[in-house]
């Protein structure tokens, strides 16, 4: 049993991007794949706090130290996050913030799992600035199947 949850931890750890911090937020562990996401070398990770992965502008926001709290205090939390990698990069993760607790239930750090979204999320907002360009250069008009009109711009209606 214990070579086969050795290999399946071992996949989980080449595929899943995950790290661990303690309760202050210092990194104490994380998976490869975390840190070239990040951009971060093991011998760094020691000294990396959860905040260095956070926009400025987000690190000390009432949103960002609830959501801390939360977990402190056990409760999983799950969201879309904005991070930041070493070199400034930008990037959209969807996050899961997990209690890791001793055997009394108490929360002794916090497990953090991400996906990186930010190629689908860029892909969006291009995607949002094509359809505004179209909207305000052409009349549209939506219709559902039935030929019901569902919307309109407002260059169509100007010239209806």
């Amino acid at each position: 049993m214990s070579d086969r949850r050795d290999v399946i931890n071992q996949a989980l750890n080449d595929q899943v991007i995950w790290a661990e911090f303690d309760r202050e937020g210092r990194m104490t562990d994380a998976n490869d794949p975390f840190l070239k996401l990040f951009g971060y070398r093991r011998e760094e990770a020691g000294n990396l706090l959860h905040d260095h992965l956070c926009p400025a502008h987000l690190r000390t926001t009432e949103g960002h130290m609830q959501a801390w709290s939360a977990v402190l205090e056990g409760n999983v939390q799950c969201f879309e996050a904005s991070r930041v990698t070493k070199s400034g990069r930008h990037m959209s993760l969807y996050s899961n913030y997990s209690p890791r607790k001793d055997a009394s239930g108490s929360c002794v750090g916090i497990l953090l799992w991400v996906v990186d979204r930010t190629e689908q999320v860029l892909h969006a907002q291009e995607d949002l600035a094509k359809i505004t360009a179209l909207s305000l250069t052409q009349a549209v008009i939506e219709f559902d199947m039935q030929g019901k009109v569902l919307d309109a711009n407002e260059n169509f209606l100007r010239l209806m």
